[in-house]
């Protein structure tokens, strides 16, 4: 176990560009040399009396405390990490954007997934942990929904060593919807453990009642056993899930229709009546719907788009009788 956690953390290491994402494997890096340490101390010290008088103490004793101390700082810069994205989340929600989180298994294809509903550039390698912090990008013609792709999870990875990124697991996890990415070209057995483990990871760290969950199997075009990994993800209970390829955009639209139905509902067409006398424009009107939500179809005054129906009813509310449901 030793030596996965090393080859682990020198991934890790390998990766880590931000500050925030370094602060992360420095906590990883000193939490896993801290156990080391302590059995160390234990080996070392029983039936032991250091020093005078039992006084002293052993050199690595000491080593172990500053180890310690280090840690305490990090966390205390970790925390003030979070609560930088907490704050950005919590504005985020106050101008009305939905929050599409990517999980799932290392290499599985989240990125390529989040590079082809955003168009923001992520980095895209077929290589264990090529993602090491949060990417936010906003969906592409869709600026009110944010994409949020972040760290893989792998087997038996100690839980400790992942919860040193639990401030960026939090980003991707606490949103409206989490998509949860499923590389479908796996053989059978080996796609049902890193579903397994991914499915496993997500609910232990949030509210299985409370995620709004969709299975997406990514990589179609590479010619897996598609029928016998849609099977598995039924047999875990999940709803049927969306088959897509991010490199020839295969069930892309349908992932589209998918997520915007699923954060809004069925679409709703909008009428805004002609001005009269000293009334208020009617563009002004159109202007203010096409802030509200999603516009996906306009025939002179009459709109089609996706919508809360909370800032729905209170634009309607304000408008005295000028915006009406079709």
């Amino acid at each position: 176990m030793w030596d996965r956690v090393r080859l682990l953390l020198s991934l890790f290491i390998s990766h880590a560009g931000s500050v925030e994402a370094r602060t992360q494997v420095r906590l990883a890096q000193l939490q896993a040399d801290r156990s080391v340490l302590r059995e160390l101390v234990n080996q070392q010290t029983t039936g032991e009396r250091a020093g005078f008088g039992a006084g002293g103490r052993q050199a690595i004793q000491g080593v172990l405390a500053t180890v310690s101390r280090e840690l305490t700082q990090l966390r205390k810069k970790q925390r003030k990490h979070a609560l930088s994205r907490k704050e950005r989340r919590r504005q985020r929600a106050r101008g009305g954007a939905r929050t599409v989180g990517l999980a799932g298994y290392t290499n599985a294809g989240k990125s390529s997934l989040f590079l082809a509903l955003s168009g923001k550039e992520v980095l895209i390698e077929d290589k264990l942990f090529s993602t090491l912090e949060t990417t936010v990008g906003r969906m592409e013609m869709s600026p009110r929904i944010l994409l949020a792709d972040t760290i893989g999870f792998i087997d038996e990875l100690p839980s400790d060593l992942l919860d040193a990124f639990h401030a960026t697991l939090d980003e991707s996890l606490q949103c409206d919807l989490l998509l949860l990415v499923v590389d479908s070209s796996d053989e059978t057995t080996e796609f049902q453990r890193k579903l397994s483990t991914t499915r496993r990871e997500v609910l232990d760290r949030g509210d299985e009642s409370g995620i709004n969950l969709k299975v997406v199997l990514t990589k179609s075009d590479l010619g897996g056993d598609i029928d016998a990994a849609i099977e598995i993800v039924s047999a875990m209970g999940m709803s049927e899930p969306l088959v897509i390829s991010s490199h020839n955009g295969e069930g892309l639209d349908e992932l589209r229709e998918a997520i915007m139905y699923s954060l809004y509902g069925p679409k709703t067409t909008l009428v805004v009546s002609e001005a009269e006398h000293d009334q208020r424009n009617a563009e002004a009107y159109v202007s203010q719907i096409y802030d509200l939500g999603i516009v996906t179809e306009k025939n002179g005054l009459e709109m089609t788009l996706w919508c809360g129906q909370a800032e729905l009813q209170k634009l309607i509310s304000k408008s005295e009788g000028r915006i009406s449901i079709k």
